[in-house]
């Protein structure tokens, strides 16, 4: 008896997360899937068109639009956050004092409320007296642009915002895969005489492929 409930322990603590999981997450991404293939206009029942909506989908000029600057964003936003949180977490993985103080630092922005993060932006992006168009007349003279209204620079500008709000996680996951390299590595290259850079292409980014991938995917879904 003691036996099957240490078996069944575990999973009854996994009740809670496993059952948010499904009636909020995995039960919506169905009932959304079935309701793609229907015409429903909420005060009456829907109605099964299958593929309609699909083919007008793929026939409407805003769906490519929307579909391309998803792209543009994705495409601009994930190579700059995992090259900027691996940076950062080789920086706090130096042992050196006070460095907790810069590692919690750098996480703030990840537990910072978004609706928050989003005013502090919006008044650094603002065209006349956000701090970012301050700095550059100041130190170069040169008039920044409407950030959030310029169709050039919108882009830009949020994914700016949101690889700093994401950073810290990233720099966590990174850092965590750094801790859990070996220093018998290093210690042996060092004495071959290699170079830190070619420790850091030789051993530090082959053993951290598996935490690189994770970091990649979880981007890539956000």
């Amino acid at each position: 008896m003691k036996r099957l409930a240490s078996l069944i322990e575990p999973y009854l603590y996994l009740v809670p997360t496993l059952t948010g999981l499904l009636l909020f997450s995995a039960g919506a991404v169905v009932t959304s899937f079935l309701m793609s293939f229907t015409r429903w206009e909420i005060i009456s029942a829907p109605e099964w068109i299958g593929l309609g909506n699909y083919a007008t989908m793929l026939q409407s000029d805003l769906f490519w639009k929307v579909f391309g600057n998803t792209f543009y964003y994705t495409a601009l936003s994930v190579p700059l956050s995992l090259t900027l949180s691996l940076a950062l977490a080789l920086l706090v993985h130096e042992k050196v004092k006070g460095i907790a103080f810069f590692r919690t630092t750098y996480f703030l922005p990840v537990v910072s409320s978004t609706v928050a993060v989003a005013i502090v932006w919006s008044w650094l992006y603002h065209p006349e007296v956000g701090l970012i168009n301050l700095f550059l007349k100041k130190v170069f003279g040169v008039e920044g642009p409407h950030w959030l209204s310029d169709t050039d620079w919108a882009m830009p500008a949020m994914v700016f915002m949101s690889v700093w709000k994401g950073l810290g996680y990233n720099m966590v996951i990174f850092l965590a895969g750094l801790q859990n390299i070996s220093e018998e590595y290093y210690e042996a290259a060092r004495i071959d005489g290699a170079p830190a850079w070619r420790r850091f292409l030789n051993i530090t980014l082959p053993m951290l492929s598996p935490t690189t991938f994770f970091v990649l995917v979880i981007n890539l879904i956000g």
